[in-house]
Order: structure tokens, then C-alpha cells, then sequence
């Protein structure tokens, strides 16, 4: 298991690489790099509180599965998970770093 500064480096640098394939629009690889930005967020889950916009976000990022790289998506579907991910101030990843 990663130290906390070490996941929060790797999940970084996953989350840039998201971001890069959503601008050559690769949504596909975007969708699957972003999950892994967050592969961790599952042990975080029950102690979220009521937020239904992060709800919003964790519901979407729940459901992405290291499978999913055996699957097409959309621009739109890459670009909800990245955002569902990063945003500011609902975004999963920001609500773990604040706990983590």
C-alpha cells in the first residue's frame, strides 16, 4: 500500500494523464486512466455524508472498473468521470484529500 504522499503523487499524475487523452480525444483511454486516479476511493465510501453533488460524482466514479479498457466510450462519458473526479469544490479526489 502507498503512503499517502506517494498514492497522492501517482493519482496526480493519472488525473494529468486523463486530462492529456481528453485533449487528443481518446476518450476510451481517458475514461479508464481517470478510474485509476481514484482506485482507492472505495474504502472511503460510507463516511461521505449528504452532498448530492459529490454523490453525484461518487456514484460515477463507482462504477468505473478496471474492465472498462475493453470498452468504447464517448467524449461525454471521459469528460463526466474526469470532472466527477476533479472537480472543484465536489470532486471525489478532493473530497478523499481532505481525509487522507
Amino acid at each position: 500500500m502507498p503512503t499517502s504522499a506517494e498514492f497522492w503523487a501517482l493519482a496526480e499524475v493519472r488525473l494529468e494523464d486523463a486530462e492529456g487523452l481528453l485533449g487528443i480525444k481518446r476518450w476510451a483511454c481517458a475514461f479508464y486512466v481517470a478510474g485509476y486516479a481514484v482506485t482507492l476511493e472505495k474504502e472511503f465510501g460510507t463516511a461521505r455524508g449528504a452532498n448530492p453533488a459529490l454523490d453525484n460524482h461518487w456514484q460515477l466514479v463507482t462504477g468505473w472498473k478496471e474492465t472498462s479498457r475493453y470498452q468504447r466510450r464517448s467524449q461525454q462519458e471521459a469528460e463526466a468521470l474526469v470532472q466527477a473526479i476533479n472537480h472543484d469544490p465536489d470532486g471525489v479526489m478532493k473530497w478523499i484529500r481532505g481525509r487522507w
